[in-house]
């Protein structure tokens, strides 16, 4: 008999862990083995090598996603993370691609769709939502065309993101791990690429975008 495949589940809202583990629960062949709801834990659970494939929301608790992704990557475990999205978002998908996922899904993919995203990436291939393989493919066929936020680094992205949602430099310091002064000049170079004036300014341009949660 064919293994399962062990899934682990890190999200911030509990009831999506609960709903979406009673939906696999029906699936014969997926198992899941493994919840938390911030970046410390699921890394805590990362480093047993326990899972196969993980469903990760880029907005958990006390951890940026994307740091989570890199970690989880440089374990060399067996775990194939898929992100979750809440928006059909191109940019974020490809970015946390290239930070070492495997795919991922939308909450327009349905769970259908993102269990076969979960064999795929289980079987070592790759799973995009129709949609963003598209922009995606675009994207490298006409790399002239990029928006301005492709030019942010993945640190200028991080720290857009937490300037959105709230945090003073302080907080955005500690939460990264990096100085004051480092944050004060990714905020700069933020409004510089993004040719935006003001934290306002970038905490709108990152919700229109889909870069945070709200």
């Amino acid at each position: 008999m064919k293994e399962s495949i062990r899934i682990g589940i890190a999200h911030r809202h509990r009831m999506f862990i609960e709903c979406l583990a009673q939906a696999l629960a029906a699936e014969p062949d997926l198992e899941v083995i493994g919840t938390a709801t911030s970046g410390h834990k699921i890394l805590v659970l990362a480093r047993q090598d326990i899972f196969d494939v993980l469903v990760l929301d880029p907005f958990l608790e006390n951890k940026d996603g994307l740091d989570v992704t890199k970690e989880i990557t440089s374990l060399k475990t067996s775990a194939k993370i898929l992100i979750y999205l809440e928006k059909d978002n191109c940019n974020m998908a490809y970015r946390f691609l290239k930070a070492g996922a495997s795919g991922c899904a939308t909450a327009s993919t349905g769970i259908a769709d993102l269990v076969v995203g979960m064999r795929a990436i289980g079987g070592g291939a790759v799973y995009l939502p129709p949609l963003i393989q598209q922009e995606i493919l675009e994207h490298c066929v006409h790399p002239n065309a990029k928006q301005n936020e492709d030019q942010l680094t993945d640190r200028e992205f991080q720290v857009m993101r937490l300037i959105a949602e709230g945090n003073a430099n302080g907080e955005i310091s500690n939460k990264l791990f990096i100085s004051i002064k480092t944050v004060d000049t990714h905020r700069s170079n933020l409004l510089r690429k993004l040719q935006l004036r003001n934290n306002a300014d970038l905490a709108r341009f990152a919700i229109g975008r889909g870069f945070v949660s709200v």
